[in-house]
């Protein structure tokens, strides 16, 4: 059976996975074992679990022993979707079971770990963005706090052809003060440049955030670069 809403075609264990009483999911994949059922954007019960508010939907998937590293037809993994609505607790979850499979030799795909880390933890989607870039955008300092605890580059970059932009850009020009102290803690450079030459003070500036300003030029940031427009 198959529910169309708002235009994507879902099933009702898409529907069951992202309710956090997992219960009707375990009844519905207790008659059909369906655990990798696409919708029409290829998510799978595991990406909707990713989103659920709760852990518990996510926490059967991966009893199941249901991959982590699948991804959609725009790229993104469960780690993604997780960072992209905020859910902290099954970022941490999804993290915690890679580093477990991994310290044990059981990652779910070596070749996966091997280029991308922990639950493909820095693997860019098809927009280029890595988790760290999604939590940052979103103003969402819980998953990002997760994210460098299990390994994230925090200088990780998009491609040239998005800008080349770090988290902390993404920070700055949304004006996310505390993602930007919280990266600049950890390692994030404040003088990196994107494809434009523009420095993180410079998205902060073209964006009007005069406290994340502030903030960079206290923290010792160039008040003297410029892009290459001359800007």
């Amino acid at each position: 059976m198959l529910l169309n809403k708002r235009e994507k075609t879902i099933t009702p264990i898409h529907c069951a996975a992202i309710n956090p009483n997992a219960k009707y999911l375990k009844q519905l994949l207790a008659i059909v074992s369906e655990y990798n059922i696409a919708d029409t954007d290829d998510g799978k019960p595991i990406h909707y679990a990713a989103a659920c508010e709760g852990t518990e939907p996510l926490e059967y998937l991966l009893s199941k022993n249901v991959k982590f590293n699948q991804i959609d037809k725009d790229g993104d993994t469960p780690l993604h979707i997780a960072c992209i609505y905020g859910r902290h607790a099954n970022v941490e979850l999804l993290l915690r079971t890679a580093k477990e499979k991994a310290e044990s030799n059981e990652a779910d795909d070596l070749a996966e770990y091997q280029n991308f880390g922990l639950a493909s933890i820095n693997r860019m989607n098809k927009r280029k963005r890595c988790p760290l870039h999604l939590a940052a955008g979103n103003n969402h300092l819980q998953c990002v706090e997760v994210l460098i605890q299990y390994g994230a580059t925090v200088d990780i970059f998009t491609s040239a052809s998005k800008e080349k932009l770090s988290p902390l850009m993404f920070a700055c020009r949304h004006g996310y003060l505390d993602i930007v102290k919280c990266l600049i803690k950890h390692g994030a450079r404040v003088e990196a440049r994107d494809r434009f030459k523009r420095t993180p003070l410079i998205h902060a500036c073209m964006y009007g955030h005069a406290h994340v300003a502030s903030y960079l030029l206290r923290t010792g940031a160039n008040p003297n670069v410029f892009d290459s427009s001359m800007n």
